[in-house]
């Protein structure tokens, strides 16, 4: 009877370690009008509504529930989230679950969390569409659940849940979860498969000398211990992107099978936004923000579609041009590249930077007349491309901490380029050459696997810093930031 006693001690202790989830059947209301839950952090979002639900529950008096108009747009996304203080003196194996029923979901509804170490930093990151759980159309009450991996690094976890795109979504009865601990044997095909991936972390990252493997091994051991085939290896993978992003590798990413599949075909273009105009005295204004496949008929049409909007614009009397990139968080930056082409101008935009037995080796990328290469190999062309009639004119870069990844590399190729300057604030700090890899279950790793370089040679390792910075008052109103740049455009500063 002692001993149960003990164990029974022992586990109560270790939940309240990884602390208490608060109002987690969202019974408890701070504000009756809104109808917003206590101790829930709820994201306003324009066409959104989140707000405690009497009606429609799983178990109890209320549930979450969020609720996207018809108009908005199937990439924009409402969250709520909850912090917790966490304290692991060991490495851990926990879930976190809900109970979630949708009606008409066009996009997507899920759970997701962030881990985050002593200074705030995110180390860990996980969606229900990471671990393979998509859940649109229209769906029942069912439990969900998030894997998590935390070691003694992880200090606070924020999780809740999402919807991107259109529909109701409900959340209920939301729960901390310790894993039972595996027995067995780890198969054959999981330990080759995480060897693998380790393989290629060790050849390639550019952070492979930073890791301590020793530890790394140990603990993948663990959490693989009676694990049978691949997809049941989430937890090992989490924490192995965990440890890249603890020395320095915030930009490596495993994408699955499915999520790979998808972005080749295209399926996820749809959320590419393009918008231009004609800004007062003449001049040219385009934003991008992103372009999510790598298929090569959608690509090209789209860079098309931009060097036809050059073409349009400059049939004015253009004085300059304004790239808006503030809202560009990545994909695949050389459809972009093409269709900037004509104001990128022909020659080396950038740099892709490594290593290799002590001395580096830089490999270019180039716009020539409508064609984007990597060093000498053709990866990009756009047929009837446009030349600028007046390539001397003034071009203003906006960027900002939703700048990342590719919409960095884009910022990149125009550093240094004559009569173009950087307006706004810092961008996000993807700055790495990220190198796909199809691993042997399908999914595909893009490693971090080499730096990047301007047109100069000059190198990024964090984040672009813009020539003017502007006070965030001044960035969070998107019109004054154009306007400080059409002023210096028209040399009025």
């Amino acid at each position: 009877m002692r001993k149960i006693i003990i164990v029974s001690l022992l586990l109560i202790n270790c939940i309240h370690s990884l602390g208490q989830i608060k109002n987690p059947g969202f019974e408890n209301i701070k504000d009756t009008v809104d109808r917003k839950p206590e101790n829930w952090n709820v994201t306003k979002v324009q066409g959104f509504v989140i707000s405690v639900d009497h009606d429609t529950k799983f178990q109890g008096l209320n549930s979450l529930s969020v609720i996207g108009s018809d108009n908005v747009n199937e990439s924009s996304f409402a969250p709520f989230s909850q912090i917790l203080t966490i304290d692991t003196p060991n490495l851990r194996q926990v879930s976190i679950s809900a109970y979630i029923k949708t009606k008409d979901i066009k996009g997507s509804v899920g759970l997701w969390c962030q881990i985050l170490d002593k200074k705030g930093n995110i180390i860990g990151f996980q969606n229900s569409q990471i671990q393979n759980v998509l859940i649109n159309g229209t769906n029942d009450w069912s439990k969900y659940k998030l894997s998590l991996s935390l070691d003694t690094n992880a200090k606070r976890i924020v999780f809740g849940g999402y919807l991107q795109g259109f529909g109701s979504a409900w959340f209920d009865n939301f729960k901390l979860n310790n894993f039972i601990k595996r027995e067995g044997k780890t198969s054959k095909e999981v330990v080759d498969f995480l060897t693998e991936v380790i393989d290629l972390i060790k050849e390639h990252s550019i952070v492979a000398n930073k890791l301590n493997w020793s530890d790394i091994n140990e603990n993948i051991t663990k959490l693989s211990l009676g694990l049978n085939k691949t997809q049941d290896a989430q937890d090992v993978l989490e924490y192995i992107l965990n440890q890249l992003k603890l020395v320095g590798d915030n930009h490596s990413l495993i994408l699955s099978k499915e999520m790979a599949d998808n972005y080749a075909r295209g399926n996820n273009a749809g959320s590419t936004e393009l918008i231009d105009s004609l800004v007062s005295n003449n001049i040219g204004y385009i934003k991008l923000n992103g372009f999510s496949t790598t298929n090569v008929l959608t690509s090209q049409k789209f860079a098309s579609k931009i060097q036809n909007i050059i073409r349009r614009i400059n049939k004015h009397h253009i004085k300059g041009w304004i790239i808006d990139l503030r809202n560009n968080s990545g994909g695949n930056m050389y459809p972009e590249i093409a269709g900037l082409g004509p104001l990128l101008g022909n020659g080396v935009a950038g740099y892709f930077v490594r290593t290799i037995g002590g001395s580096k080796k830089y490999t270019s990328w180039s716009y020539n007349d409508g064609k984007v290469y990597i060093g000498k190999v053709l990866v990009m062309q756009v047929k009837d491309d446009y030349k600028l009639k007046n390539s001397a004119t003034r071009i203003a870069i906006l960027i900002g901490n939703k700048t990342s990844s590719s919409g960095e590399m884009i910022a990149v190729s125009f550093k240094n380029k004559k009569n173009t300057r950087f307006f706004g604030q810092a961008s996000g700090g993807y700055l790495s050459a990220n190198q796909g890899y199809k691993l042997s279950n399908g999914d595909v790793f893009y490693l971090a696997s080499g730096n990047v370089a301007d047109r100069n040679k000059n190198e990024y390792d964090d984040k672009l810093i813009p020539e003017i910075l502007i006070d965030e008052d001044t960035h969070k109103n998107p019109n004054e930031l154009i306007t400080v740049a059409r002023n210096w455009i028209l040399r009025v500063l």
